[in-house]
C-alpha cells in the first residue's frame, strides 16, 4: 500500500528513511554515564544522546523519520528512562530492607 509504514513495535529496527536499511543505535557518552551513575546512569545517558545510524547515510535525524517511527523511538525513550527511574528506586529500597535486617 502506498504511503504506509512497516510497524516496528518497541523493539523492532528503525529503517532508514532513505533506503529502508535496518538501523543500529548508538549513545555518545553512555559509557561515561556508566562511570558516574551504574547502570541507571548508562541508561539516562542512552535515552537522551541515543541516536540512529544507517550503515550507507549514517546519523539519521529524527525529524527524516516517518511519524509512526518517530513515535516508537519517543516510547523507547520514555521506557528507558522509566526502567532507570524504576531500577533507582529498587535498589534504594533494597538497600533500606538490608540495613532494617542488618545485613547490610
Amino acid at each position: 500500500m502506498p504511503g504506509s509504514v512497516e510497524n516496528i513495535g518497541v523493539f523492532g529496527k528503525v529503517p532508514c528513511p532513505t533506503c529502508g536499511a535496518p538501523t543500529s543505535s548508538h549513545a555518545t557518552g553512555a559509557r561515561a554515564g556508566q562511570y558516574v551513575g551504574g547502570l541507571v546512569g548508562w541508561l539516562v545517558v542512552r535515552a537522551f544522546m541515543g541516536a540512529y545510524y544507517c550503515p550507507s547515510h549514517g546519523k539519521i535525524p529524527l525529524s527524516a523519520l516517518p511519524p509512526q517511527h518517530r513515535n516508537m523511538v519517543y516510547l523507547r525513550k520514555g521506557l528507558t528512562i522509566g526502567g532507570a527511574f524504576a531500577l533507582f528506586i529498587f535498589v534504594i529500597v533494597l538497600v533500606f530492607v538490608m540495613s532494617a535486617l542488618g545485613h547490610y
